[in-house]
């Protein structure tokens, strides 16, 4: 368990952004980790990556929304369904891409259809 610990730790140093790695690294390590002293050192860790993953995404997902509201303004609905596609795989989780889908579901007009 110490290695895979020091493994996910040197991972999370040298991918810094890479949030989705990181945190199923330390998931894995959490899971070998239960019941022992360590435990609570992986699931701090895993929790200040949750932490950095969740506002990395906010503001990725209000920068895009800002340049979606702005193109919806200048009349390109399509230009503004497309921004969404510029939200970073590192980024995404089945619950980011829900947060997208409710945002594009208030944002685009009801009767857009994407290409």
């Amino acid at each position: 368990m110490e290695k895979m610990l020091a493994e996910a730790d040197a991972y999370a140093a040298a991918n810094k952004e890479d949030y989705v790695q990181i945190i199923d690294r330390y998931h894995v390590v959490q899971g070998k980790a239960e019941g022992t002293a360590r435990a609570e050192v992986v699931e701090r860790k895993l929790n200040l990556a949750v932490d950095a993953h969740e506002q990395a995404a906010t503001d990725t997902i209000g920068k895009l929304e800002a340049k979606a509201r702005e193109l919806l303004r200048m009349g390109k609905v399509p230009e503004a369904y497309n921004i969404w596609k510029e939200f970073p795989a590192r980024l995404r989780t089945p619950e980011t891409d829900q947060q997208i889908r409710q945002l594009l579901e208030r944002l685009l007009p009801p009767d857009f259809e994407p290409e």
